[in-house]
């Protein structure tokens, strides 16, 4: 391109020349015009050169080359200024009045000496560096591609595509204006066109196809006809978030209105893009960002881009730093939520001066009123289920966005599954939606109880004034997550909870436990009663044996290992799956029933059980053991005892005495 511009130059330059006695001075500015213009249509970015004349051009009777061949306004060719002309005195005159009159708007280069004022001049092959202006995100519109299809035996005609082609894009044109820099286009890929292949449309498909560098974002349009209907789908891409929209669909029997039904379709799923200007403070949820084309106002007063209580969903793109425009990671932040408090409001740095519109205005029998102005400044409240979340924080090396998004359904229909695990639904799960802004706000409504169903889904209705809620799981008297949600945003939507099977596994557990403990401590009491009588019935015997069952009952040393084992159990299989929500759950459990254990075995009881038992055992009195009974001599008959004579019984005891 650029020998071919060279060649363009060289011709231009001697046509001038020849038809005209000055034709070199007025070749260099024609040429320097002409360059501006042509190179500011290709977007080629370069410095303006001047025509500079050789100092003895009148001596040597050639003009001079220009400055700088590669410059962006460059000069006369050679080719025009020698030996192009048939008149080189003419040629030679004519260079002399250019090196003595100044380009109208051109600084004339420097020769490198000092000038006659004493100030430094530029040299001959300076280049000026032109700054680029930059304009503010507010004030520039969206670059949008129209992807128009088409389907049915009754559109087939050239012409009628090119019709409808026409007429959806004046309906884009009438409803955003400038907001909009749209190319309305027959798509040469999306054929046929219908609301089902629309509906299969892959993110992946699209991220190559529509470079964010080239495109904001891409409106796909099909027309598809089915007898005597015409059914208008649309959904949106979004190149930075890299996000197609739920699909919208409206019908008509008339042609001629297909055109504005897809221009409301694109209004319906257009997610205005916001940039983040002011970070949170240290302890501050309220956030300030730039709307993309804030400051231009579309013509169809429905097309508005935000409005007081609008949704806001945050991503945050990590940027290469020797290439901007590279983008290296996209970071989504689900369940968090930005809600819009203000809008068109100066931010609090930077804000514009009164001297720049924002002056009171001043109304004939009333007071004065601070002056609209639509400056593209929003401002929300970040709702978050983290303590501490990614978004809002100040960071160099990342781009922090957020994407306006108003309901598409009357209700979303939420899922509630497992993380990691959507094949398993959480069945039976009472859910409590609370209407607040933030979790530590007041509720403004009574809550809503609902009851999840066999398939883990429940449906929650849009509020219009209260667009956002928290939604409180319970899984039994457990609060299972706490997260804030948006319905209406998508039909069909799925909430991940935390596993909570290691948490109701360690409580069945404790069950067992506490029922263990429970037990030990009514066997403890009844032995302690029976060696308390075995002690008043000085039953020296019964009395150690009650004691040796009390030993047998298990203590506070085997139930504090069996807890250890509950916990180090249910610990370890949570590390596993990285549940960090089921560790500290456990943990909580465990140090409950860690203290009921301390409190039933503490020292002071166990001395005072001890103390009771040596005070038992020293009541009882020993006693002495008891005579054998005395027969009567009258039952002293019979087999066991047969008579005999007195007289031999006296014998055998004087007997029995002498020995």
């Amino acid at each position: 391109m650029t020998v071919a511009f060279r060649k363009y130059e060289s011709l231009y330059g001697q046509l001038l020349v020849r038809q005209h006695p000055d034709g070199l001075r007025l070749a260099a500015m024609s040429i320097s015009i002409i360059s501006s213009l042509l190179l500011s249509l290709t977007g080629l970015t370069a410095s303006a050169a001047t025509f500079v004349p050789q100092q003895d051009s009148a001596a040597t009777g050639t003009s001079a080359p220009p400055a700088d061949q590669n410059a962006g306004a460059p000069g006369t060719s050679p080719a025009g200024a020698a030996g192009g002309s048939d008149n080189p005195a003419a040629a030679s005159t004519s260079g002399d009045a250019a090196s003595t009159e100044s380009t109208p708007g051109v600084k004339p280069a420097a020769t490198g000496s000092a000038s006659a004022n004493g100030t430094p001049e530029y040299p001959a092959d300076h280049k000026v560096a032109h700054r680029p202006i930059e304009v503010s995100i507010t004030e520039q519109p969206y670059v949008v591609f129209v992807e128009v299809g088409f389907s049915g035996r009754g559109l087939l005609n050239p012409q009628i595509r090119q019709s409808l082609q026409a007429d959806v894009a004046t309906a884009v044109r009438r409803m955003y204006g400038r907001l909009w820099d749209a190319d309305v286009r027959i798509s040469a890929w999306l054929s046929p066109a219908s609301e089902m292949r629309l509906q299969r449309l892959t993110v992946e498909d699209l991220t190559e196809r529509y470079p964010s560098t080239q495109v904001d974002k891409v409106m796909f349009v099909s027309i598809e006809q089915i007898v005597e209907t015409y059914t208008i789908s649309v959904r949106e891409f979004d190149t930075r978030i890299q996000e197609l929209t739920p699909l919208l669909s409206g019908q008509t029997m008339d042609r001629r209105l297909c055109g504005a039904i897809a221009a409301q379709r694109m209004r319906d799923v257009f997610r205005p893009v916001l940039y983040l200007t002011e970070p949170a403070d240290a302890g501050s949820d309220v956030l300030e960002f730039d709307l993309h084309g804030g400051r231009i106002t579309p013509p169809d007063p429905s097309a508005v881009q935000m409005m007081d209580n609008d949704v806001l969903r945050p991503f945050v793109r990590k940027i290469d730093r020797r290439d901007r425009f590279l983008v290296t990671d996209l970071q989504r932040l689900p369940l968090e939520y930005i809600r819009v408090t203000e809008i068109n409001r100066p931010l609090s740095s930077g804000a514009p001066s009164a001297d720049e519109g924002l002056r009171p205005v001043e109304v004939e029998g009333g007071g004065e009123d601070e002056a609209w102005v639509d400056s593209g400044h929003v401002k929300g409240v970040m709702i978050s289920h983290r303590p501490i979340t990614t978004f809002g924080r100040r960071s160099r090396s990342s781009e922090q966005i957020a994407v306006r998004q108003r309901p598409a359904a009357p209700s979303s229909k939420v899922r509630l599954v497992l993380q990691k695990r959507e094949d398993r639904p959480l069945i039976c799960h009472r859910v409590d939606l609370v209407t607040k802004l933030r979790v530590r706000d007041e509720n403004l409504q009574d809550s809503v109880r609902l009851i999840s169903d066999r398939n883990g889904e429940l449906e929650i209705s849009v509020n219009e004034q209260h667009p956002t809620f928290w939604l409180y799981v319970y899984s039994g008297s457990i609060l299972l997550a706490r997260v804030p949600y948006a319905p209406g945003l998508v039909p069909q939507d799925t909430l991940e909870l935390p596993d909570d099977s290691i948490r109701l596994s360690v409580e069945g557990e404790l069950y067992l436990f506490r029922d263990d403990l429970v037990d030990g401590v009514a066997q403890r009491a009844v032995l302690l009663s029976l060696a308390k009588k075995a002690s008043e019935a000085n039953e020296l015997d019964e009395f150690e044996s009650t004691l040796k069952l009390l030993d047998e009952i298990p203590g506070k040393q085997a139930f504090d290992m069996r807890l250890a084992t509950i916990r180090n159990t249910a610990t370890e299989r949570a590390k596993a799956i990285r549940n960090r929500s089921a560790e500290k759950r456990v943990d909580r459990l465990c140090d409950a029933m860690q203290k009921s254990l301390d409190e039933f075995f503490n020292s002071e009881n166990q001395v005072k059980e001890r103390e009771e038992l040596n005070r038992l055992r020293q009541s009882i009195r020993p006693t002495s053991p008891s005579p054998p009974p005395q027969v009567p001599a009258a039952q002293m008959q019979g087999p066991l005892f047969p008579s005999v004579p007195v007289s031999r019984i006296s014998t055998f005891l004087e007997s029995s005495s002498h020995s």
